[in-house]
């Protein structure tokens, strides 16, 4: 979970660029097609307006929904942390008898197997969840693959390497753990470690155990209803397809070169609104492992913190520190992309073989027709599939510039900026 005051802007904005990069491009072809061909496409603001409420009411309803599947998740673990506590309280104040010590630090320890082994099956990949969000390092997609060997790792020493294998046939080992649990504390009742009323406290507390679990994998295993998510992404596409239309109308009457406002301003508001339909895309699913989740793992650490001090454990493990990633757009890869976008300016009016005037109106369309360059050439090198395409397509054009560096010059003298 990420722990910051504010996540940054340019984080922010990398996270979420697509909407807005693919919107001013398809806003850029409309205004275009108006402005070079008198081809008036505009319509009403109106009637769009009145679908971007609607919505907007529903990107609400949707947020509203997810941040309470997240809320959710984490009372039940804050639940978990409570009974956990009343627990270590109950087993360090009930059991008397010989080798008392030893027998609170096998329920101690297979209580914390318990919580391990939870947050690993929450962890657990789902065909709706974002798995490759995942924190790199902590929970990558292949975690599935992982699972036992990993988990092996975490419960040596917890339990008995005999008991750690009973559980691995089962389909669920957090459910058998507590049920071996309970199995133990009857035969300590037998054996008169406690009485009937104390082995009943211990029972409720076995009870609320099965509660939170059962809710946590009711969040987990039951994802959010997928026609409201699929609506909401389909009317926000609607909306942004109608978009740079009725924005069109808005500035169609202002001064010639004016019209292009069109482009940012359509640009912005479907990144707005496909922003927040992220946020809430983002927050359906508390347990798997990204950066919005519930932290599972921070908090089953602070329980085992809790647990061994109280039987005075020697091997206590130091509290989950933040790991702090540099998600956001670094200003050498900024400066970077800003410099190929000139670049690819200068390659686009030589291969369509267009002059630049000196008017406002033909130096945006040509910086538009520079971004949308950059946003194909960008888009294009993240397929793995047309690197190499990319690669000699950027090549052979760098190697033509270089052959026309006035070019460039030519470009800055004529602006009137």
């Amino acid at each position: 979970m990420y722990v910051k005051k504010n996540y940054g802007f340019w984080m922010t904005v990398n996270w979420s660029k697509q909407p807005f990069l693919w919107g001013g491009l398809y806003a850029a072809a409309i205004t275009a097609l108006f402005y070079f061909f008198d081809l008036n496409l505009s319509l009403p603001w109106q009637p769009i307006g009145v679908m971007g409420i609607a919505v907007a009411f529903y990107l609400g309803f949707k947020n509203n929904s997810s941040y309470d599947r997240t809320w959710e998740a984490r009372k039940i673990w804050g639940g978990i942390v409570n009974a956990s506590r009343t627990f270590g309280a109950a087993v360090i104040s009930f059991i008397q008898g010989e080798n008392a010590d030893a027998v609170k630090k096998e329920l101690i320890y297979r209580h914390i197997a318990w919580l391990t082994a939870l947050r690993y099956q929450l962890r657990l990949s789902r065909e709706w969840e974002h798995t490759e969000s995942r924190i790199k390092g902590l929970y990558l997609p292949t975690i599935c693959e992982e699972y036992f060997s990993n988990l092996d790792k975490e419960l040596e020493g917890l339990i008995s390497e005999e008991e750690f294998q009973s559980y691995k046939p089962k389909a669920n080992m957090a459910t058998q753990i507590m049920a071996k649990q309970a199995q133990r504390l009857q035969e300590l009742r037998d054996a008169g470690y406690f009485e009937d009323f104390r082995h009943m406290e211990f029972h409720q507390l076995i009870g609320a155990f099965y509660d939170e679990q059962g809710r946590s994998e009711r969040i987990k295993n039951f994802p959010f209803p997928r026609q409201y998510a699929s609506t909401t992404l389909w009317l926000t596409m609607v909306f942004s397809i109608v978009l740079p239309f009725g924005m069109l109308d808005t500035f169609v009457d202002m001064q010639s070169w004016l019209v292009w406002l069109c482009v940012p301003f359509s640009a912005l508001v479907i990144w707005i609104f496909f922003l927040m339909e992220k946020i809430g895309d983002y927050s359906e699913n508390p347990f798997e492992g990204s950066y919005n989740d519930v932290p599972i793992t921070s908090i089953a650490r602070a329980i085992e913190i809790d647990l061994r001090e109280m039987i005075n454990d020697s091997n206590v493990p130091p509290p989950m520190k933040a790991v702090f990633c540099n998600t956001s757009l670094p200003i050498k890869s900024l400066i970077s992309r800003i410099a190929v976008s000139f670049e690819h300016l200068a390659i686009l009016a030589h291969f369509i073989d267009v002059s630049l005037p000196s008017n406002p109106s033909s130096i945006l369309f040509n910086t538009f027709l520079c971004l949308s360059l950059m946003i194909v050439l960008n888009a294009c090198s993240k397929n793995q599939l047309y690197k190499t395409r990319v690669k000699v397509f950027r090549f052979a054009f760098k190697a033509f510039i270089k052959q026309q560096n006035h070019f460039i010059h030519s470009v800055i003298s004529r602006s009137p900026f």
